[in-house]
């Protein structure tokens, strides 16, 4: 009941015949797959560049009261990091959607937290719903995590 990568359901309708499966019902293909991939990298690779920065300009600041948000934004962008390269790596091997929320939920996610934290260890007066906003993300791309892991399916070619 396929025809090329769009997916058609049968219609509950008498004599309609076939409609177009929703968005998320249709099987990723693997171009698609390939540009979220190089995001994923792109995405892991500036994180691990900046938790870097962030860990020396920590480490010149230890005077400062600002110190440990630096040094917490830091940790958090090389975890997630290094996370977006399994999902990446994952990728290339299985289809799931839910691979993809939770990269996604990461990238949002760590750029709230860190950037909250960094905003807050440079100005008295940050955006200061930004960083339990960010951990809220971050925390439910670790779901999504989950779910992926409960959901996963081999790749459809």
């Amino acid at each position: 009941m396929t025809s090329g990568v769009v997916q058609y359901l049968p219609s509950r309708e008498l004599g309609a015949g076939y409609v177009p499966a929703p968005f998320f019902y249709r099987p990723l293909n693997s171009a698609l797959m390939a540009d979220r991939r190089r995001l994923w990298l792109a995405a892991a690779g500036i994180g691990g560049a900046a938790s870097v920065i962030l860990a020396a300009a920590s480490a010149h600041l230890a005077a400062s009261g600002a110190q440990p948000n630096i040094d917490l934004a830091s940790r958090f962008l090389m975890f997630h990091a290094l996370a977006l390269i399994g999902i990446a790596t994952l990728t290339r091997a299985y289809d799931g959607r839910w691979l993809t929320f939770a990269g996604s939920l990461f990238i949002i996610g760590t750029l709230c937290f860190s950037g909250g934290l960094c905003l807050a260890a440079l100005v008295d007066h940050a955006l200061v719903p930004l960083v339990p906003v960010g951990g809220t993300i971050l925390i439910l791309g670790w779901i999504a995590l989950i779910v992926a892991g409960f959901t996963i399916r081999g790749r459809r070619e």
